[in-house]
């Protein structure tokens, strides 16, 4: 099973706000083994909330996720373990999963990726994010990617949505 880990997973007094917004997400270790319990397997870490109390919450997340045994995938300490390709055994089958966010982008305008932790597939990072997805499919036999983006509020998938989806299809 493979979820979409939306939260930053570190103790009350580790990082800071990284970023202003209207939702900062911060969830105590423990609960985690509520995810190994319900038979989780993989965690997609890329998302708008990994980095919600910065690298050093997030340094802790990677921790704890590999400290109870999930599999994680679409962040890490950085660029290069961020894109890190993952392959799963299941049975007879290689299964590659990838995590991917596309939100939010605003911040990466300039190309410079201040935000390497995240494997993103915003525009300027998009050859990262494709070379991710290539390198997944040529590992295994099925490749699941995840791309978490999207608009609040609206209930069917924005045009830059529907492009990724065909781009990778």
């Amino acid at each position: 099973m493979i979820v979409n880990l939306e939260t930053a997973v570190a103790d009350p007094d580790v990082g800071k706000v990284f970023v202003q917004k209207a939702f900062l997400f911060k969830s105590p270790p423990e609960s985690l083994r509520l995810l190994v319990d319900a038979g989780v397997d993989v965690v997609g870490l890329a998302n708008n909330h990994t980095l919600d109390f910065g690298p050093e919450a997030l340094e802790q997340t990677l921790d704890e996720v590999d400290a109870v045994g999930l599999l994680r995938v679409g962040a890490g300490v950085d660029e290069t373990d961020a894109y890190r390709t993952l392959v799963v055994e299941v049975g007879e089958w290689r299964v590659g999963v990838v995590s991917l966010s596309r939100v939010p982008c605003d911040w990466s305008a300039s190309g410079d990726n201040v935000r390497p932790q995240v494997a993103w597939a915003c525009p300027p990072f998009l050859p990262l994010a494709d070379a991710m997805v290539e390198s997944t499919i040529a590992s295994s036999d099925i490749t699941i990617v995840m791309v978490h983006g999207g608009e609040e509020g609206v209930l069917c998938p924005s045009d830059f949505m529907v492009e990724l989806s065909e781009h990778w299809a």
